[in-house]
């Protein structure tokens, strides 16, 4: 019978422990969405001054799309803002991802003791 009890003790606690990890992920999406507009901007800063970039005779650099987006690769690789913004957006996501799982795992138990807690329990007494 402890067992039992310890189950709809733990059925209990389960809803908390589901919403606790639901609220991190929508704040961690948040922080995401946050993230990426600071490295949306930096991005166009980077591709702004890609554009405007011109030779010694004032003729652009970087004629077409090709060699603009070389030109991006080139220096974005090299800026640790950007560098920064695209590491931390990349953690995050993982965060997001494993409190995710851990949020399917809970559901799972809670399905699973709800389940055992009505077999064992005795179910509907008619």
């Amino acid at each position: 019978m402890d067992n039992l009890e310890e189950l709809a003790k733990r059925l209990i606690t389960l809803p908390e422990e589901i919403n606790k990890s639901q609220n991190l992920i929508v704040s961690l999406i948040e922080d995401v969405k946050a993230k990426q507009g600071e490295l949306d901007k930096v991005e166009a800063g980077i591709r702004t001054e890609i554009s405007e970039e011109t030779d010694g005779n004032g003729k652009k650099l970087y004629t077409n799309a090709e060699s603009r987006e070389a030109a991006f690769i080139q220096v974005s690789s090299d800026n640790s803002e950007y560098l920064e913004l695209k590491n931390d957006i990349i953690l995050i996501n993982k965060v997001v991802n494993t409190e995710k799982n851990k949020v399917e795992m809970l559901s799972n138990e809670q399905r699973n003791t709800r389940a055992l807690l009505y077999f064992f329990g005795g179910g509907e007494r008619q």
